[in-house]
C-alpha cells in the first residue's frame, strides 16, 4: 500500500550538515582510536543515514555483487561517501523524496529510558536478551494506533546505535499496518538488503515459507530516522497470507551459548542444545489449546530420538538447502535464524527462512566446499533417509527456476536507493553452473553427509574437563500432565539435585544425584509426583555443581497421553480386499467390503466400479497420493456408515491428479484421530481432483469438502443435508460447474485465497451464505440461482466477486454484501451486471469497499462486522 507522495524540502542547512558529517567520517577514520571505532562509526553512520541520502547503506555504494571482499573494505566504502557527496547533495537539492509510507512513533520518556537502558545492558554483555516491551503511539496514514513496543536483535549491528535502533512492534486491539500486526523496523544494511529480500521471495514463489519485507519512512520521537525495513514477524496473519492453516511455530535451541561467546564452555556442554530446548512463536496463546500442545509434546519428544526424519518435510527442507548452496551461504539455515511451521495436514515441519546473507563466489571446488559445511539437526535428519538421484536431480532443477529473475528481484526496488549500485547476477549464475555441472558430487555428499557431519564434529571435540568453569544452567527439565518430571543433566558430570518445588512450596527437598549424561544418549531422569494437569512456570527445580548452586523452571507441560501420528501407518496388508499392484499402487475390487478400523494407504488406490464400503464409526480412509473411484451409471461406488456416521476420506501430498466418478459418499463426520483433525468429511490436500458427479449425503463435518492448495474440476457435484459449510476451497483454483447445494447448515461453498469460476450452480435452502469469497478471493460467478438464503453473495477481505445472469430470490437478510472483517487485506469489490434479484435490503456496502451494480455504484453505509457475525 502506498500513500499520497509526500516532498519534505530539504533546508540549505540540512545539506551542509550532511556535508560536514561526511567530511568527518573521512578525516576521523584516521585519527580515531581503533578500539572505538566500530562504536563511533555507527553512530555517525546511522545519523548519515537518517538523512535518507540516495543510498541504502555505505557498502551498497560499491557493492555490485561481483566482490565481497572489496565490497567489505571500510576505507572503499568511506572513500565512496567522499566521491558521492555531488551527487548526493544534488539528490537532495531536486527534493528526490521517495513516496514511501511515513510510520511515525512516539513513545513516552519513562519508557524510552527502559529501552535505553536495556540497550546500555546489550553493549555491556555484547547480546540483547529478554528485552521488555513498551507501551507506545504509532500515527501512520493520518491515523492513530496504540502499539507495543521493545528493542530487537541479538547482536550489536541492530542496536550499537542509538538512532535507528532495531525496534520489534505488536498492535493493540488486531489492527495492521502495511498489513501487519506484530512487525519489525530495522536499517536495510541489518537484513542485507537487498540479498535477503531476494533469496526469500524466491523462495516464497515455490511454496515455501519465509519473512516478507516492505519499506517506510520512520520518525522516532520527532527524529527522522530515513528509510527503514518492515518486516513482518511469524503470526497467524502472516501464515494466513502466505497460503497456511494457522499452527503453532517453533525455534529449536534457545541460543544462548552462541550468543555469550565465549570459549569457557566446553562443546559438551549442552546449554542450547537443539534437540532439548524448543519454544514457541506466542506460546502461552497457542498451548492454550490441547491440540496444539500435542503437537508441541510430539515434537519434542520425537527430537530425543536418534532418527526422527519423518517430522520434516523434505521437499521445503531440501529446497532451502539447495538455495542456499546456490547463493554459498547457509547463514538462514543456522537454527538462530530458522523458524518451523507445524503442517496440520501433513504433521510435519516447514522451514520459515529469514536473514540470509550475501552471496559469494565458489573459489574452491565443489567438494572442498561441501566437506566445510556444518548442518543443524533438522538437515542432518532430513538427510539421514537414502534419496535416489532422480529424485535430487528434479529438486536441482526446481530450485535453478527460483534464481531466473534474481537480477531483476535484488534491484526492484533501486527507485528508493538511486545511488546503490546495481547488483549483477553473474556470481549467481556461476555457483548455479558449478553445483549442476558437478551434481554428481552433491549426490555423493548426500549420501554420506551424516558420516562427514560426525567426523566433523569429532574433530572438534576435547575431553570434557570435570574442573571447567561456572555453567550458567545444569539442568533441561520436562513436566507431564500426569505428574511425571524429567531431569535432563545438561553436563557429562554427575549434578546434585537440592529441592523441586511447585508454586513455591518444596515437593522434594532430600538432596540427591542424578549421573551426567552418555554421548549420543538423551534418556531423562524420571521422578513421578502427584503434580498433574496443565501447570506452565509452576515448577522450579534447584541443582548444584561444584558448590554453584542453579534454578530451572520446567518447560511447559507435555500430554502424557500416547501421541500418536495416523499418517505414518501403513496398513493394507490387514484387508485382503486391497490389492497390491507395484510397490506404490493398490486396488479395491468390486463387491461389499465392511471396513471396522482406519486404512493408510502410501501409494496411489484405484477403486473399482461397484466397490460398496461400510465403515465402521472410528474407521476412515487415507491415501497419501492420488485416489481413482471411477464409477459408471450403472455401478456407482458408495461410501456409507455401517451404523450413524464414519471420518470421511483424507487425500494428500499427490503427483498425480484424483478422480471421483459417479460416487456416492454418506454420513460422514470430520477425520479427527489423535494428532489428526480436519474439518472436512472430504478432503484434499496439495492433491489436484477431478468430481463428477458425486453425491456426498448428511454430512456432519464443518465442511463437506475441503479443497486446500490444490486444483480442481468440479462438474455435477451434489451435497445435501450438510452440519455446516457445503465446499470449502482454500488457497486453491478451479471450476464448479452444474452442481447443486441443498440444506446446508453454514456457508454452501466458502472461498479463501482461491481462484475460482462458478456456472450453473443451484444453491437452495442454507442458513448462511450461498457464495462467501474470502482471504483475497477472485470468484467468477454466472448463470445460477440462489434460493431461501440467509445471504446471497459476501465478498470480504480482499476478495473480487464479479456475477453474471444470476437470480436469487428468497434471501432473508441481504442477497449481495462487501465488507471487511480483517484489516491486513484489501477492501474488497463486488461486481453484479444482468441479475434478477428480489426486492427488498438486497445490497449492503461497507463503507470502504466496492459495490457495483449494473454499472452503478451502490451507496455505503455504515456496518459493525462484529455485530453481524454475532
Amino acid at each position: 500500500m502506498i500513500i499520497a507522495k509526500k516532498k519534505l524540502k530539504t533546508s540549505k542547512f540540512a545539506l551542509l550538515a550532511i556535508t560536514a558529517l561526511m567530511i568527518l567520517v573521512v578525516f576521523s577514520f584516521f585519527t580515531i582510536d581503533r578500539k572505538n571505532l566500530n562504536f563511533w562509526l555507527q553512530n555517525v553512520n546511522e545519523k548519515l543515514m537518517a538523512f535518507d541520502p540516495g543510498f541504502s547503506s555505505p557498502r551498497n555504494l560499491i557493492d555490485t555483487g561481483e566482490d565481497i571482499i572489496r565490497a567489505s573494505d571500510n576505507s572503499l566504502k568511506i572513500k565512496s561517501i567522499f566521491i558521492n557527496i555531488p551527487k548526493i547533495i544534488f539528490h537532495k537539492f531536486n527534493d528526490n523524496s521517495n513516496d514511501l509510507n511515513h510510520i511515525d512513533i512516539t513513545i513516552k520518556f519513562k519508557n524510552l529510558q527502559k529501552i535505553l537502558k536495556e540497550r546500555k545492558l546489550a553493549i555491556k554483555n555484547g547480546f540483547l536478551n529478554n528485552s521488555s516491551y513498551v507501551n507506545a503511539t504509532i500515527k501512520f496514514d493520518q491515523k492513530k494506533y496504540e502499539a507495543e513496543i521493545r528493542l530487537k536483535g541479538n547482536i550489536s549491528d541492530h542496536w550499537l546505535s542509538k538512532k535507528r535502533m532495531s525496534l520489534r512492534v505488536r498492535l493493540k486491539n488486531g489492527e495492521s499496518i502495511l498489513g501487519y500486526n506484530t512487525f519489525s523496523i530495522q536499517k536495510p544494511r541489518a537484513r542485507q538488503y537487498p540479498y535477503e529480500q531476494a533469496f526469500q521471495e524466491s523462495l516464497i514463489s515455490s511454496g515455501n515459507l519465509a519473512a516478507k519485507y516492505n519499506f517506510g519512512n520512520v520518525r522516532f520521537n520527532g527524529e527522522n530516522w530515513g528509510v527503514m525495513i518492515i518486516e513482518e514477524e511469524v503470526s497467524k496473519e502472516f501464515l494466513e497470507k502466505q497460503g497456511k492453516k494457522d499452527s503453532i511455530v517453533f525455534k529449536f535451541s534457545d541460543d544462548r551459548k552462541r550468543l555469550k561467546n565465549t570459549s569457557s564452555y566446553h562443546s559438551d556442554y549442552r546449554m542450547s542444545d537443539e534437540r532439548l530446548f524448543a519454544t514457541l512463536v506466542r506460546e502461552k496463546k497457542y498451548l492454550s489449546d490441547i491440540d496444539n500442545r500435542k503437537f508441541y509434546t510430539y515434537i519434542l519428544e520425537k527430537r530425543l530420538e536418534k532418527k526422527h526424519p519423518e517430522i520434516y518435510s523434505e521437499s521445503h527442507h531440501i529446497r532451502s538447502f539447495i538455495a542456499s548452496l546456490f547463493w554459498n551461504n547457509q547463514h538462514t539455515l543456522f537454527n538462530s535464524n530458522s523458524k518451523y511451521y507445524f503442517n496440520p495436514y501433513t504433521l510435519e515441519l516447514e522451514p520459515i527462512t529469514a536473514d540470509q546473507l550475501n552471496f559469494s563466489l565458489y573459489t574452491d571446488q565443489l567438494d572442498e566446499v561441501l566437506e566445510d559445511i556444518s548442518l543443524s539437526e533438522v538437515y542432518k535428519q532430513v538427510f539421514s533417509l537414502p534419496m535416489e538421484d532422480s529424485k535430487i536431480n528434479r529438486y536441482l532443477a526446481s530450485s535453478i527456476e527460483l534464481f531466473s529473475d534474481i537480477e531483476k528481484n535484488l534491484n526492484q526496488n533501486h527507485n528508493y536507493f538511486p545511488l546503490d549500485a546495481y547488483k549483477k547476477d553473474v556470481v549467481l549464475k556461476s555457483n548455479i553452473n558449478l553445483i549442476n555441472k558437478n551434481k554428481n558430487l552433491l549426490y555423493q555428499w548426500l549420501d554420506n553427509v551424516n558420516l562427514k557431519q560426525k567426523a566433523l564434529s569429532e574433530q572438534r571435540e576435547k575431553t570434557f574437563d570435570s574442573q571447567d568453569g561456572i555453567f550458567p544452567q545444569h539442568l533441561h527439565v520436562r513436566h507431564y500432565d500426569d505428574g511425571q518430571i524429567m531431569l535432563f543433566n545438561l553436563l557429562p558430570q554427575p549434578l546434585k539435585i537440592n529441592t523441586i518445588s511447585f508454586s513455591g512450596n518444596f515437593i522434594r527437598n532430600r538432596n540427591f544425584i542424578i549421573p551426567g549424561y552418555k554421548k549420543g544418549n538423551y534418556e531423562p531422569y524420571v521422578i513421578n509426583t502427584n503434580i498433574s494437569g496443565i501447570q506452565d512456570n509452576q515448577i522450579l527445580v534447584e541443582s548444584t555443581y561444584k558448590n554453584n548452586v542453579r534454578k530451572t523452571v520446567a518447560y511447559p507441560t507435555l500430554v502424557s497421553d500416547g501421541i500418536i501420528n495416523p499418517l505414518m501407518n501403513s496398513n493394507f496388508k490387514e484387508f485382503d480386499f486391497i490389492k497390491q499392484l507395484d510397490s506404490n499402487s493398490y486396488e479395491i475390487e468390486s463387491g461389499d467390503w465392511v471396513i471396522n478400523k482406519p486404512i493408510v494407504i502410501s501409494g496411489s488406490l484405484n477403486i473399482l466400479p461397484g466397490a460398496n464400503l461400510k465403515f465402521s464409526k472410528d474407521a476412515y480412509l487415507i491415501v497419501k497420493g492420488s485416489l481413482t473411484a471411477e464409477g459408471n451409471i450403472e455401478s456407482r461406488i458408495t461410501f456409507k456408515a455401517l451404523a450413524d456416521s464414519w471420518k470421511g476420506i483424507y487425500v494428500l501430498n499427490s503427483k498425480d491428479k484424483s478422480s471421483l466418478n459417479h460416487v456416492t459418499i454418506s454420513n460422514i463426520s470430520a477425520l479427527e484421530d489423535n494428532l489428526l483433525n480436519l474439518s472436512g468429511g472430504l478432503t484434499f490436500y496439495q492433491s489436484d481432483i477431478d468430481l463428477r458427479d458425486v453425491k456426498l449425503i448428511d454430512i456432519k463435518a464443518e465442511d463437506a469438502i475441503n479443497i486446500v492448495e490444490s486444483k480442481f474440476s468440479i462438474n455435477s457435484l451434489h451435497i445435501e443435508n450438510a452440519y455446516s459449510d457445503g465446499l470449502d476451497s482454500d488457497f486453491s483454483s478451479g471450476t464448479i460447474i452444474n452442481s447443486f447445494f441443498n440444506d446446508i447448515g453454514g456457508d454452501a461453498v466458502d472461498f479463501s485465497g482461491s481462484e475460482v469460476l462458478i456456472d450453473n450452480a443451484i444453491i437452495e435452502g442454507v442458513k448462511d451464505k450461498a457464495i462467501s469469497a474470502g482471504e483475497a478471493s477472485s470468484i467468477k460467478i454466472r448463470d445460477s440461482f440462489f434460493d431461501n438464503v440467509a445471504i446471497g453473495i459476501v465478498s470480504k477481505d480482499g476478495s473480487n466477486v464479479e456475477v453474471l445472469n444470476t437470480k436469487i430470490t428468497n434471501y432473508y437478510l441481504h442477497a449481495i454484501m462487501s465488507f471487511y472483517k480483517k484489516g491486513f487485506y484489501s477492501m474488497p469489490s463486488i461486481e453484479i451486471r444482468s441479475c434478477q434479484i428480489d426486492p427488498g435490503n438486497a445490497f449492503v456496502r461497507q463503507s470502504g469497499t466496492n459495490m457495483i451494480i449494473d454499472g452503478a455504484e451502490e451507496p455505503e453505509i455504515y456496518l459493525n462486522v462484529d455485530l453481524l457475525y454475532k
